[in-house]
């Protein structure tokens, strides 16, 4: 069934159906989005990252990009939307390149004795020269929904008679 055919048929439906439609929707778009952060790419696995670091890809130390996967349901369009709200979140599920000016840039000293970008304001960072320099980020696809999890979520919609 295409997803005309399912928009064509929920709105020939009453309220109460189309709401447990949109929450069986909502619940799972989002839990097949997590199992892809879980899986590291579904259906095609994600390229592996450049360092080893121990974490997990997108994860990173905070999990923030995981933990900022949120949906919206609205009635009158009868629609659910899966996104995140953070700014890089786009550049991860499509890939691209980012492009660094060279000049100057302020770097400052962990505890750890690595050097981390600083605040202009910082007083106690050294200021260095930088080349500037093209940053590619792989396409890693988190907020896509795999065939087995759409027959999954069809067949929970049929299961209370939406198809």
């Amino acid at each position: 069934m295409s997803s005309k055919q399912v928009i064509f048929n929920l709105e020939k439906l009453d309220d109460n159906i189309v709401d447990q439609g949109l929450d069986i929707l909502e619940i799972e778009g989002k839990r097949s989005v997590r199992k892809n952060f879980e899986e590291e790419g579904r259906p095609f696995k994600w390229k592996k990252k450049k360092r080893d670091d121990g974490r997990r890809i997108l994860r990173g130390k905070t999990n923030r990009l995981f933990n900022t996967i949120n949906s919206q349901k609205d009635r009158s369009s009868k629609s659910v939307k899966i996104s995140s709200n953070l700014p890089y979140s786009k550049i991860h599920q499509e890939g691209g390149t980012i492009t660094r000016k060279p000049g100057t840039v302020k770097l400052r000293k962990t505890k750890s004795g690595a050097y981390r970008f600083a605040k202009k304001t910082n007083t106690r960072a050294k200021e260095v020269e930088s080349k500037g320099g093209v940053i590619v980020i792989p396409k890693r696809e988190f907020m896509n929904v795999p065939l087995q999890d759409s027959t999954r979520i069809l067949n929970k919609l049929k299961k209370i008679k939406l198809l």
